[in-house]
């Protein structure tokens, strides 16, 4: 039986409990992490769920399945702040030859106004959140995952709480709020601050060498004036509140 639009999910029978890991947002950790808890694959076709895996498979969904409500949700997240810089750097990392006249606060300004106020976003953005749930990378070329995650709260999308927000800024804090991570023999044995650790230092500052022939700042908040934080912020406001990042986060 084909299926037209098929859901992969991570579920947790014991747990009871599932996953959304939007792009950026450390969803490749979360699932190494997962895999020790007993979160298995599932995929949601024709209005039946069934067990695919008995192990945690890496994806973006964006859905729900029925009976939800009886589960827990975990979601993982990122400061937007923090996310438009990653997305800049990634398009100066495509880019085939050094721009000569580069200048960071330019540029970066640039694509701000590009990502928010380009007639492709106005588009997207006059469209409602169903239509903007069917559309497919035929209707247009770019990514959709990262419209949804920027211009739409997990509240406003799904119309359901998150019980649990894992945050790409507050990684350590986050996870030890998850019941059956705290009391697990994984967090117990130090497992989780190995591999949180890793990532952490990754994160924590952003290398100037990763792209060769530019100068830029180490830390993602230098990238920001107040002309380009209120952007950000206005069209991710509702995303600032349900995942409670602080408005002048930028600032510090």
């Amino acid at each position: 039986m084909s299926c037209e639009d098929l859901t992969i999910f991570n579920i947790s029978e014991k747990h009871k409990s599932f996953t959304i890991t939007p792009p950026g947002t450390g969803s490749r950790t979360f699932c190494k992490i997962l895999d020790n808890f007993e979160f298995h694959t599932y995929e949601f076709c024709n209005n039946n769920l069934n067990l695919k895996k008995n192990k945690v498979t890496h994806n973006h969904t964006f859905s729900l399945f029925p009976n939800h409500e009886d589960y827990k949700l975990i979601m993982t997240g990122r400061n937007p702040y923090n996310r438009m810089v990653s997305k800049f750097r990634i398009t100066l990392q495509y880019q085939k030859q050094v721009n000569k006249n580069f200048n960071f606060k330019i540029d970066f300004t640039d694509f701000i106004y590009d990502q928010f106020y380009s007639d492709l976003i106005k588009k997207l953005n006059q469209l409602s959140r169903n239509e903007l749930s069917q559309l497919t990378i035929n209707d247009i070329i770019t990514d959709i995952d990262f419209i949804l995650y920027l211009s739409m709260t997990p509240n406003g999308f799904f119309d359901r709480k998150i019980d649990y927000k894992v945050r790409l800024d507050s990684l350590e804090e986050d996870y030890r709020s998850i019941d059956f991570i705290k009391n697990s023999d994984y967090y117990k044995n130090g497992l989780l601050d190995l591999v949180l650790s890793e990532k952490i230092g990754f994160n924590r500052l952003i290398s100037p060498h990763g792209i060769s022939g530019y100068d830029l700042p180490l830390h993602w908040q230098e990238y920001y004036t107040q002309e380009t934080a209120d952007i950000v912020y206005k069209f991710c406001s509702e995303y600032f509140n349900t995942f409670e990042f602080e408005k002048d986060s930028w600032k510090k």
